[in-house]
């Protein structure tokens, strides 16, 4: 990748990759830049495993990697290993995101910038009230 290629912002959603034709989709995406910036707006996966993999793939490959959760991610599957429910999954979640480097809606708002762009990310969930006490909006 060359550093004269500009960054660029990417959003994917609903990547569900428990389906096998989208988890190769995954495994074979790559950002043109180094710096590019990847946005992950819900419905990952419904399996923390599979969560954890997106994440790990995606975090090594993007310059930064922004991830706000959708209802799959927040269901607690039968087959799941992690059997938290609510609030305590969504934390683990952000705990499983700051081990890999990804940022949450509880972190702070990033500033991506390119030589003509300026934007801040503000990952978005609606769905509960954090132990920080900040509502994730």
């Amino acid at each position: 990748m060359s550093a004269s290629v500009p960054s660029r912002l990417v959003a994917l959603s609903d990547l569900h990759v428990a389906h096998p034709e989208n988890r190769k989709i995954i495994a074979k995406l790559r950002p043109e830049s180094e710096r590019d910036w990847l946005l992950l707006a819900g419905d990952v996966g419904e399996r923390s495993g599979d969560i954890e993999w997106v994440l790990r793939t995606l975090s090594d490959r993007f310059a930064t990697v922004v991830w706000a959760p959708g209802n799959h991610e927040l269901w607690t599957r039968r087959a799941d290993p992690v059997q938290l429910r609510g609030e305590e999954r969504y934390l683990f979640l952000v705990q499983m995101c700051r081990r890999l480097g990804v940022i949450t809606p509880e972190d702070p708002y990033p500033v991506w910038k390119d030589r003509a762009a300026r934007s801040r990310s503000r990952p978005c969930s609606v769905l509960y009230t954090t132990a920080s006490g900040r509502t994730a909006r």
